[in-house]
């Protein structure tokens, strides 16, 4: 229909492409970095739940493990098996296929892509106040040197998981991060109001699969089976056993408001993992959470976590001398 109009009158419909194009462009792009992104996502979750060749990857599954919908996640899982990384067939679906050996070999192959690198760029420099809480698009092109099109990459993904939204006057207005004493201690009284509840639900169940990937991942982690962990993984270990457990109470609106606290905190604790390296411990404290699960001992298990964000709220070396926001490590 818009090829008809532009042979019948070239000079209005050559005005109006470029503003269609705009409004596509950003939107097209989005779905390109989702895409990649999840499809990382999918290749870490198949090296640490020690998937081998075969096991299936479902749509349904993976969708709610990373809190997406089924049409992004269909589309990474395509640009996998283009890759050969997994395979294809109609009567069984997604498959695994290369061995969890040299499934490590290849993800070690996968970059970040320059939209994940700026994310987190920004992020850290608001952590430590170094850009303003409200900010506009020609400020950060400038600051950062970056085209439209991958800002606008980011700033989708930033409203998508609820850092940033617009303001009303001029720009985009940063939801408050986890960057000030006052503000990593009230993240974890929120944490502890949260986290022990949701294991007091009269719904909660645990499921056998998600519960032993954690086990296993948490062992891992105790016998530093893990390699040279960074601190952005780390997290996602830990968030991943944080939002699980909330995830059996069966409540999707305690599930949806860890999810987007954890995003909140994401930086203060990529930073403050190089300071303290307290994985061994908190596995240790992982695991007898779910120790007391695996009982069926919800009480116990309540209490054991509680204590676990206790000692972990308690722990402030991602500051310096309770100011605002340490120096962001390249």
């Amino acid at each position: 229909m818009s090829s008809a109009k532009s042979a019948a009158a070239p000079k209005p419909a050559s005005k109006a492409a470029p503003r269609a194009g705009k409004k596509k462009l950003p939107v097209k792009k989005s779905r390109d970095v989702l895409q990649g992104r999840l499809a990382r996502q999918i290749l870490q979750h198949m090296r640490d739940a020690g998937l081998s060749i075969g096991d299936p990857l479902t749509e349904r599954t993976l969708a709610k493990q990373f809190g997406v919908s089924r049409s992004p996640v269909r589309n990474a899982l395509k640009l996998l098996t283009e890759q050969q990384l997994i395979k294809f067939e109609p009567a069984t679906g997604y498959q695994v296929a290369l061995a969890n050996s040299e499934l490590e070999a290849r993800l070690a192959d996968v970059p970040d892509t320059a939209a994940d690198t700026l994310y987190m760029t920004i992020l850290r420099d608001r952590f430590a106040d170094r850009i303003d809480r409200q900010i506009g698009e020609s400020e950060i092109k400038r600051r950062y040197n970056v085209s439209s099109g991958l800002l606008m990459d980011v700033l989708l993904r930033m409203f998508d998981e609820g850092l940033i939204r617009r303001s009303q006057g001029h720009g985009w207005l940063f939801t408050p991060m986890v960057n000030t004493v006052e503000g990593y201690r009230a993240s974890y009284e929120f944490r502890l109001a949260l986290e022990p509840s949701a294991m007091q639900s009269s719904r909660y169940k645990v499921d056998p699969v998600q519960f032993e990937r954690l086990y296993a991942e948490q062992m891992k982690l105790l016998k530093g089976d893990m390699g040279d962990l960074t601190g952005r993984e780390f997290f996602e270990y830990n968030t991943r056993f944080h939002e699980t457990l909330v995830e059996f109470s069966q409540n999707e609106f305690l599930l949806q408001a860890i999810r987007q606290h954890n995003q909140l905190r994401r930086v203060v604790e990529y930073e403050s993992f190089y300071q303290r390296a307290r994985v061994a411990d908190s596995a240790r404290e992982h695991l007898a959470v779910l120790d007391a699960l695996k009982k069926g001992d919800l009480e116990w298990a309540a209490t054991l976590m509680r204590r676990h964000l206790q000692v972990a709220g308690e722990t402030l070396s991602a500051f310096r001398g309770g100011e605002a926001g340490p120096t962001a490590k390249a």
